[in-house]
């Protein structure tokens, strides 16, 4: 039978120039939780007088340590580590990057920015609960929240006052140095002159590296990523059918992924849930050790990590992997 969908037309056109399902993934994930998280990350390391022991740099620093290291084996190694997608080298990778970065500014990434800007409604896909009948956009909204709860502490238990945060030398200079475009190159950083401010700039930061550590977990990748007939990574024809052209089955198949391709792209998403994370958000002795302040639980924002990490664990048991939760498979930070 002969096949003329537009839909297919446009996917084997979108597939054939480099922007196929698995493209986009690479794209949009490194773009979204790493390319604007890494520069803020490696900023907060080496702002000037921004020592190690301040509480704005302890907390988010925790979260961040292994990102130059993962980003370096990417470029670096492309050629054995990377997805087999239409992207061939770590320079058309870095290129359709600045592509999908063209325009978008720091909090455009926000779950809730971006639902307003798709126009998505929440009564639209709500039965029972809210987002219920999407539960992409349940679980990152769950996530958010959670994250936004714990630098809400955070940051009232740092920062007395508007004016601590406008006279915080070593939060500026974290700040300036993450929007300088010779350093973090970070668009649309709010001025660091009040709390609000800075608990957006936290959440919106920590929520990228903990809403990342969800790709670690089994239920992630499957079944309906290893499926890859179903989200084919790469064309196996560059030849773009003119629209009107009738592909059949047998043409088709020449254009889908082959078997040695599906083998890498399964063994690409295997080499993450199914190997342990180097630090996992949950310590091995408990929600209530490896505390990110020296003052133990008397301290408030310690509790609230406590807090955040038992919300954590619900999360994954509740909503996310209910017959099989994997806990300890949620990593600290970006680490792959």
């Amino acid at each position: 039978m002969g096949l003329t969908s537009q839909k297919l037309q446009i996917l084997i056109a979108l597939i054939a120039v480099g922007l196929s399902p698995g493209t986009v993934l690479v794209g949009r994930h490194m773009g979204v939780r790493h390319l604007v998280s890494v520069p803020h990350a490696l900023t907060l390391d080496s702002a000037p007088a921004l020592p190690s022991s301040t509480p704005v740099q302890r907390s988010p620093h925790r979260v961040a340590a292994s990102y130059l290291s993962t980003r370096e084996v990417l470029l670096l190694l492309w050629d054995y580590i990377a997805p087999p997608t239409s992207i061939a080298s770590p320079l058309q990778f870095l290129e359709l990057c600045d592509r999908f970065a063209q325009g978008r500014e720091y909090f455009d990434d926000d779950p809730r920015v971006t639902l307003s800007k798709a126009g998505l409604d929440a009564a639209l896909f709500t039965k029972d609960k809210p987002w219920d009948l999407y539960p992409v956009v349940r679980h990152l909204l769950t996530i958010w929240d959670d994250t936004a709860a714990f630098v809400e502490v955070f940051v009232d238990i740092t920062y007395v006052n508007d004016e601590a945060v406008a006279l915080d030398t070593q939060l500026q200079s974290w700040m300036k140095a993450s929007a300088d475009p010779t350093a973090g190159n970070i668009r649309g950083l709010p001025g660091m002159k009040s709390k609000g401010a800075l608990k957006a700039v936290l959440t919106s930061f920590l929520y990228r590296i903990t809403a990342h550590g969800i790709s670690r977990l089994n239920n992630s990748a499957n079944p309906a990523l290893t499926f890859t007939a179903n989200f084919p990574p790469c064309l196996q024809d560059s030849r773009l059918p003119a629209p009107q052209e009738k592909v059949d089955t047998k043409s088709l198949l020449k254009f889908l992924p082959k078997t040695g391709i599906i083998g890498k792209m399964v063994n690409f998403y295997f080499t993450f849930v199914f190997s342990p994370p180097y630090e996992p958000f949950i310590p091995a002795n408990g929600v209530e050790s490896n505390l990110f302040f020296p003052t133990g639980l008397g301290d408030p924002r310690n509790a609230a990590l406590v807090t955040r990490r038992k919300k954590l664990i619900s999360f994954i048991e509740q909503q996310y992997e209910a017959r099989h939760p994997q806990v300890s498979q949620w990593p600290m930070s970006i680490e792959t």
